[in-house]
């Protein structure tokens, strides 16, 4: 019976090794019942399988999956990030299921460990600058809720911010989803300080009786790159890395161009409108090449769905050239639209329409 149970533990461990997520997470939607179950299963395991932490890692990804698992055993982040901050090799182990449990939003409790884990993950990309150690940190900051920025000890937030500027600043240049990836990091952090400029800087007091600003200051670090005096640089490097994910010579895959243009999308949604149509109005040769790239011939539909959903946040809300529609309109016609934005679709059909009964309103 043992050996029947390993043999099965391990065929479940390799079956998850090359299914496609979103199948799983269809599998889930399909069978709510059985996710209580499998997680027990699972979570028996770990102290009985050493290849069962793989398996928690996948699963972890479907929230259904993550809350019944956290819920069953309350300290299970607590307990794998111990073991993933105490040693290098318990790193390598755990962090990659840490992260798991904490890249989609949940209504759980956010673990207390999390900010000790989150500047151990910006250690490890410090020692070692890449996409693979900048890509936990992001998805930690995706799957926790914005305000969660709000109660991270001052310290650990302006450390966290002065490191993320420093990795940005040393990474080369050539490094193409790994700057993408710390740009998107601090524009997550300078999206949460823009809704709170309009409010009063607030003082309070650390524990330490140090006196300190609780409000949008404390992302100040972040803030400088989508300021009016920074946006036209760092717009620059995110469209001119747009095009560049469209060359001929580009040694990215077409599952890391996707990545890009969806981290470059993020990134442009963080500054304001003014900030996008300014430099839009100072690079119209730049746009231009731009929406050629994107036009040609032979790009993925799924590369052309998100350069239309990237194109349509730069655009700062004026319509995109008339050009470009068509292919929105062919994407759409092709049943492809879980690709497109709501925004994309809406300079597609609901635009042209209202343009449309406005002409004949005028006849």
């Amino acid at each position: 019976m043992i050996r029947e149970a390993d043999a099965r533990k391990q065929k479940l461990h390799d079956i998850l090794q090359i299914v496609d997520v979103g199948i799983l997470q269809l599998w889930a939607r399909g069978n709510p019942c059985q996710i209580d179950y499998l997680a027990i299963v699972v979570l028996e395991g770990l102290e009985l399988w050493p290849f069962t932490i793989d398996v928690l890692t996948v699963l972890a990804s479907i929230p259904s999956f993550r809350n019944a698992a956290l819920q069953q055993k309350p300290m299970l982040f607590e307990t794998l990030s111990t073991n993933a901050i105490d040693s290098n090799s318990g790193f390598d182990k755990y962090a990659a299921t840490c992260v798991a449990l904490l890249s989609t939003s949940s209504e759980l409790p956010i673990p207390s460990k999390v900010p000790i884990f989150l500047m151990k993950c910006l250690e490890k990309a410090t020692q070692s600058l890449s996409p693979e150690t900048i890509r936990p940190i992001y998805l930690l900051l995706s799957g926790l809720e914005s305000s969660y920025l709000d109660i991270l000890p001052f310290d650990v937030l302006s450390s966290f911010q002065s490191q993320m500027v420093e990795v940005l600043t040393n990474l080369d240049s050539d490094n193409h989803l790994a700057s993408l990836l710390c740009l998107a990091i601090l524009a997550k952090i300078a999206s949460r300080s823009s809704g709170m400029e309009k409010s009063q800087p607030s003082i309070q007091s650390s524990p330490s009786g140090e006196v300190r600003p609780e409000s949008a200051d404390r992302f100040l670090p972040a803030r400088k790159f989508f300021s009016s005096r920074r946006a036209p640089k760092t717009l620059d490097l995110v469209v001119l890395k747009a095009i560049t994910a469209f060359s001929r010579h580009c040694p990215l895959s077409t599952q890391e161009i996707v990545e890009s243009l969806k981290l470059s999308r993020e990134i442009v949604d963080a500054f304001d409108k003014k900030e996008k149509s300014s430099w839009l109005a100072a690079n119209t040769r730049k746009t231009k090449k731009l929406y050629e790239k994107i036009l040609t011939s032979g790009v993925e539909a799924r590369v052309q769905c998100e350069a239309l959903n990237f194109l349509v946040v730069l655009s700062a809300g004026e319509s995109l050239p008339p050009e470009v529609i068509p292919n929105l309109k062919k994407h759409l016609l092709a049943s492809e639209t879980d690709n497109l934005s709501a925004s994309a679709i809406g300079q597609c059909i609901v635009r042209p329409f209202i343009a449309q009964e406005k002409q004949a309103v005028a006849k």
